[in-house]
C-alpha cells in the first residue's frame, strides 16, 4: 500500500515538473518576440499617457490652414439679368395628360349572336368595337355516298341489292335535299376513300365522293377604350368581364375611337 503512495506521489510531481518547463518556454517565446520589433518603429500611446507639454509641443508645429477662397458677388440687375435668360418650365399643374387609349380583345365566342351581343353592350356606352372572325381548320375527311333516287321504296331496293352482293356500313337519308341517298361513310384518307370506291364499282355502284374539313368559325370583338382610366376599370368589372379578353396593341387593330 505504502509503494503505491510513493509512486502515486512521483507520477504527481512528475506532471508539475513538466508543466513548468512548458511554460518557461512559452515565457521564453514571448519575449523573444518583443524584443525583435524594430526600434524605429513607432508605438501606440493613449492620450492619457502622453503629458500636456507634449500636447501643446504637437499643436504648435502643425500647419496653418490655407487661406479660404474669396467669392465674386453679383449685383442685383445681374441676377434679374440671369433669371431673364433661363428657359420657362411648366409646372405639374400646368402640363396637360393626355389619357392614352386601351385596346383589348374579347373571345373566343363560338356563336355569333354571342358576340353581338358584347358589342351592342360597347355601343351603348360609347366603347368603339368590331366584330370579326377567324376561321379554324380542322381535320379533312371524304364523305362517300350513293346518289339519291327518285323515291323511298327505290332507296330501299338499292340497299337491298347492296345486302345481297355483300355491301355494308351503309345508311338511308330521309330528309334534306339529300333525301332518298344512300351515305356509304365518311373516311380520313384518300387511300380509304379509293379502297370504298373500288368495292363498289365492283358491285356496280358509281358512288359521290364529297371532300370537307371539321373546321369552325371563331368570333372575336376588338375593343378601343379612350376614356378614363376608372371608367375603363368600371367597365371592365361589369357585362364584359364575363367573356375573356387579353389587352393588345391599338396600333395593330384597324379601327378609331367612336365620337363622342
Amino acid at each position: 500500500m505504502i509503494r503505491w503512495i510513493v509512486i502515486v506521489f512521483l507520477l504527481a510531481n512528475l506532471l508539475y515538473l513538466g508543466w513548468e518547463m512548458d511554460r518557461q518556454q512559452r515565457l521564453d517565446r514571448a519575449n523573444r518576440v518583443v524584443s525583435a520589433i524594430s526600434p524605429g518603429v513607432i508605438k501606440l500611446q493613449m492620450i492619457s499617457e502622453v503629458e500636456p507639454r507634449t500636447l501643446v509641443a504637437r499643436e504648435e508645429s502643425m500647419p496653418e490652414p490655407e487661406s479660404r477662397p474669396e467669392f465674386a458677388t453679383i449685383s442685383p440687375g445681374s441676377v434679374n439679368e440671369l433669371v431673364s435668360q433661363m428657359p420657362e418650365f411648366l409646372s405639374s399643374s400646368e402640363v396637360g395628360t393626355s389619357v392614352l387609349p386601351s385596346c383589348f380583345t374579347f373571345g373566343p365566342f363560338p356563336e355569333e349572336p354571342m358576340a353581338k351581343g358584347l358589342q351592342d353592350s360597347f355601343t351603348a356606352r360609347g366603347v368603339s368595337s368590331r366584330q370579326r372572325f377567324t376561321d379554324e381548320k380542322g381535320r379533312q375527311l371524304f364523305w362517300v355516298y350513293l346518289a339519291p333516287v327518285a323515291s323511298q321504296a327505290g332507296a330501299m331496293e338499292t340497299i337491298k341489292d347492296l345486302r345481297n352482293k355483300g355491301a355494308s356500313d351503309f345508311r338511308l337519308i330521309t330528309g334534306g335535299n339529300l333525301a332518298n341517298a344512300i351515305s356509304l361513310g365518311v373516311y380520313s384518307s384518300q387511300a380509304s376513300v379509293n379502297d370504298r370506291l373500288g368495292e363498289l364499282q365492283e358491285k356496280g355502284y358509281t358512288p359521290v365522293v364529297v371532300p370537307y374539313a371539321t373546321g369552325k368559325r371563331i368570333f372575336w370583338v376588338d375593343a378601343w377604350f379612350s376614356g378614363d382610366p376608372g371608367q375603363l376599370e368600371q367597365l371592365l368589372s361589369g357585362f364584359p368581364s364575363r367573356y375573356n379578353y387579353v389587352p393588345v396593341d391599338c396600333g395593330k387593330i384597324d379601327m378609331a375611337p367612336a365620337s363622342p
